[in-house]
């Protein structure tokens, strides 16, 4: 007691853009996959099929200069929403809807007055950069109709969907369930990596991990052991996975 060496705090992590990783492994997009194999960023590569010169201007003064204008924050961020509202099929009118909504750290609604017809031409311009997505969601349907179920390729997770043919959850599924899959491991390699002594509540009651949440970990430690703790996270949460060709951070 009054040692702020045994103050608690919570070390947690999540996983780097999993679902879009999920969607290019499954899909076989090579502009995705190469940046993710890289290390680069995956929105920026989004902004870049979207927005085209515009961009590639700001993203060249960013390496130049090392600081980040206005105008590229805007249309990485416009990006970055964009993609995760597209990735499974969805349509112009669904992504506009989502994007006009948008609510960004202060309560603001930056996007509310962008018009239709601009979304309609981001997402032409985003599967000319990205065509395997629309192939994938195709063959996704296909399969489904030939077998009367969808699983995913990591653990084989089924869905058999007997409410009826939805083609956005038949795309949805394998990305999520295969998700599911790439976090569970992550998740069991931090447990088999925790050393001996720190078992669950070796501190007391309610320390060690506190819960696993889509695709997060969070663990409740002391603040002397908090550095390594971490570290093992971080580390554990680092990973590939059979069936997904593509790293996961």
């Amino acid at each position: 007691p009054g040692d702020p060496q045994f103050e608690r705090i919570f070390v947690g992590a999540d996983m780097d853009q999993l679902e879009l990783r999920v969607s290019a492994a499954l899909s076989g997009c090579d502009v995705y996959l190469q940046v993710f194999k890289d290390g680069g960023d995956p929105h920026a590569i989004t902004a870049k099929l979207l927005f085209g010169r515009s961009f590639q201007r700001e993203l060249d003064h960013f390496k130049r200069t090392g600081k980040k204008t206005a105008a590229y924050t805007a249309m990485r961020d416009t990006a970055k929403t964009f993609v995760y509202l597209v990735t499974y099929g969805g349509s112009a009118e669904t992504a506009w809807i989502g994007i006009t909504s948008h609510t960004d750290h202060r309560g603001r609604r930056p996007y509310a007055k962008l018009p239709l017809a601009t979304v309609v031409q981001y997402r032409e311009a985003w599967l000319r950069g990205a065509p395997e997505y629309e192939r994938w969601w195709a063959a996704a349907q296909v399969q489904y109709r030939r077998q009367g179920f969808i699983s995913d390729p990591v653990d084989g997770v089924r869905r058999d969907f007997l409410d009826g043919e939805n083609f956005n959850e038949i795309v949805n599924h394998g990305v999520q369930s295969a998700g599911t899959a790439v976090v569970r491991r992550a998740t069991e390699r931090l447990r088999e990596a925790y050393p001996q002594e720190w078992c669950w509540e070796h501190w007391g009651p309610g320390t060690g991990q506190v819960t696993q949440t889509h695709d997060a970990n969070m663990s409740e430690v002391p603040r002397f052991a908090a550095q390594k703790y971490q570290e093992i996270m971080e580390e554990c949460m680092t990973l590939r996975v059979p069936g997904l060709d593509v790293p996961f951070t």
